[in-house]
């Protein structure tokens, strides 16, 4: 009986022995269970961590870039008040500007007004005998004037502005035209004085009267006017900014012309390079750069063909 009632016990245990197995097994599984989820839940915590830290960092970076637009705005709208304030500087020089270009055009018109009527006084010379009654300004000051209200006038634009152009053609024809009148002057004086010594010699001898009376021979070359001992020679002359060239004459006889008669005539203010058609015997046609006041100018068929450079800062 007792080893019956210890087969019964021993059964007794057995079976709870089973059950503590089961109770174990399934509580190491729980146990695994919560042990993955605890992992799973860390590495999602390390997960959001870093993207929190992330979002910082690009807050923080946000930051800084707004702080830098604000410093961008603010150079912006301090450069645009500059801008603006020599806006206003420029509205008011060229306010000036325009003052000034209506002083110098009245000027101009007046410096024409007078030209012309000196002009036509001067054409006038041999049949009308109010020509006597004009007073007689000094040689080369008329063209002086004009160049220096030309150059005022010049100054008014800029430096590639077209108008530079229509003001060296004014320029050069007053030139051909002051130039022509000084011809005229001189051919009124030599009549006068092929005149008074007509008079002189009436009482000598008939051969003597015609040598006295007779004209001066006048010859034309290519490019070079001579009546009797006075010559002009003619120039040709290029510049950056025009096309079609110039013309003007020096009243020298080719070969006698150098570097400061031609800028005595070419008369502008800044700095210039001044190249001359030339002719050499090893290379043929070519533009010779003349350089010192004193130099002799090349020429070519007579006349002198210049290009004339501005050296500029």
């Amino acid at each position: 009986e007792q080893v019956v009632l210890l087969q019964s016990r021993l059964d007794q245990r057995e079976v709870e022995c089973d059950h503590l197995r089961k109770d174990l097994s399934r509580a190491k599984q729980e146990n695994m269970n919560l042990h993955g989820t605890k992992v799973g839940l860390q590495s999602r915590l390390t997960e959001q961590d870093s993207s929190l830290l992330e979002m910082k960092n690009e807050l923080l970076r946000l930051g800084f870039v707004m702080e830098q637009f604000e410093a961008d705005k603010a150079e912006l709208q301090r450069k645009v008040d500059e801008k603006n304030k020599m806006l206003t500087d420029l509205r008011h020089q060229l306010t000036e500007k325009d003052r000034q270009l209506d002083e110098q055009q009245a000027k101009l018109d007046e410096t024409e007004r007078k030209l012309s009527q000196a002009s036509k006084a001067k054409d006038n010379v041999p049949t009308s005998p109010v020509y006597n009654g004009v007073p007689n300004l000094p040689p080369g000051q008329e063209l002086q004037v004009v160049r220096e209200a030309l150059r005022g006038l010049r100054s008014c634009f800029q430096v590639n502005n077209p108008q530079h152009h229509t003001i060296d053609t004014l320029e050069q024809s007053i030139a051909t035209l002051m130039e022509r009148l000084r011809f005229l002057e001189s051919q009124r004086l030599l009549a006068s004085q092929k005149e008074s010594l007509a008079n002189r010699t009436k009482t000598d001898s008939p051969r003597t009267q015609d040598v006295g009376l007779s004209p001066m021979p006048r010859q034309r070359t290519n490019g070079v006017e001579s009546n009797g001992s006075t010559q002009a020679t003619k120039i040709l002359y290029f510049t950056e900014k025009t096309v079609t060239p110039f013309m003007t004459s020096i009243s020298k006889k080719l070969g006698d012309i150098t570097l400061r008669d031609f800028k005595e005539v070419f008369d502008r203010q800044g700095s210039f390079r001044f190249h001359f058609k030339a002719l050499d015997p090893e290379f043929g046609t070519v533009k010779e750069e003349v350089c010192q006041d004193e130099d002799t100018i090349p020429g070519w068929e007579g006349k002198i063909v210049a290009w004339i450079e501005e050296v500029r800062p």
